[in-house]
């Protein structure tokens, strides 16, 4: 419908939408906010919480239609395995532009349980959606540089604490967690700097998948290992909103849950940490092979 407009008008009236559908979901939000406040018994917190779940799910499913309108991405989606939206799932994905969670969006939303992502802190910043991001039970990271960590010994392990805390919420309901193991965006830059060990893709961090696990890994259906490559792959948020992306190719497949994984403490069960991280690397060296095969059938 809008996909013959010039790139620049395509995303400022995609962006447009975007702002003015998180402002009508934030205030659809509101009841439950105010709620929440009152209820301090974690199980009727959580069935507010799963009505602003479905409150949010809309408002997610109405963007990724509007995009479909403003957009002729061709799209080259694929799930091996039976999603189910009323299972827990752990999705691991890797990283390369904030485009990704707009990806995982039409790829698993409504396929799944409502999916939560770990945010920086700096991210409820952002008026409405970061409030909403909150009220909806988001883990929020709060990330600490070296010098820091050095000054302030005391910080080290909060951040792994505070996703605990939330992973006890979400037993209550049924949830999808996202979860980029990289940390940050992939960038040439980044990758000399880390000098990883293979070609699309940063090192991989285990500790945040490995405490998902600890908390709540009896609860936990599956992990979603998910692969996205972009026919551009430097493409950023505003390129993607303006059409810029020409193909993108999403694989996604099902993963059982190891028991050898549960109730196991990485921080302080050294053998585990070294297992955990094993089969984290074997998994990323899998996904580098991958993605170097669909780049050369975009190309």
């Amino acid at each position: 419908m809008f996909s013959s407009l010039p790139p620049m008008l395509k995303g400022c009236l995609f962006f447009l939408f975007c702002t003015l559908t998180t402002i009508a979901a934030f205030l659809v939000l509101i009841p439950g906010i105010i709620l929440k406040l009152f209820l301090k018994e974690q199980r009727s917190a959580a069935r507010v919480t799963a009505y602003m779940m479905k409150a949010a799910s809309i408002w997610a499913e109405g963007n990724t239609l509007f995009f479909a309108l403003t957009q002729d991405t061709q799209w080259d989606m694929e799930i091996s395995g039976d999603l189910q939206k009323d299972k827990w799932y752990l999705v691991i994905c890797n990283h390369q532009s904030w485009t990704d969670v707009m990806v995982l969006n039409k790829l698993l939303n409504r396929k799944v349980s409502f999916p939560k992502f770990f945010m920086k802190e700096a991210l409820i910043k952002i008026p409405f959606f970061g409030w909403s991001a909150m009220a909806l039970d988001f883990p929020i990271m709060k990330r600490y540089s070296q010098s820091y960590l050095a000054k302030h010994p005391e910080a080290r392990g909060k951040d792994l604490e505070t996703t605990r805390k939330f992973c006890e919420r979400f037993k209550h309901v049924p949830t999808t967690i996202f979860n980029f193991l990289e940390g940050t965006r992939y960038t040439p830059e980044k990758a000399q700097q880390q000098n990883t060990p293979y070609r699309h893709l940063l090192q991989p961090k285990a500790g945040g998948a490995a405490l998902v696990f600890y908390s709540m890994g009896e609860s936990l259906t599956a992990i979603i290992d998910v692969t996205i490559v972009y026919s551009k792959p430097d493409i950023t948020f505003w390129e993607f909103i303006c059409g810029k992306a020409e193909r993108v190719a999403v694989r996604a497949q099902l993963l059982p849950i190891r028991e050898d994984f549960l109730n196991k403490d990485y921080e302080h069960d050294l053998e585990f940490r070294q297992t955990f991280q094993a089969w984290i690397n074997q998994q990323w060296k899998e996904k580098d092979v991958l993605i170097e095969k669909i780049r050369t059938q975009l190309n």
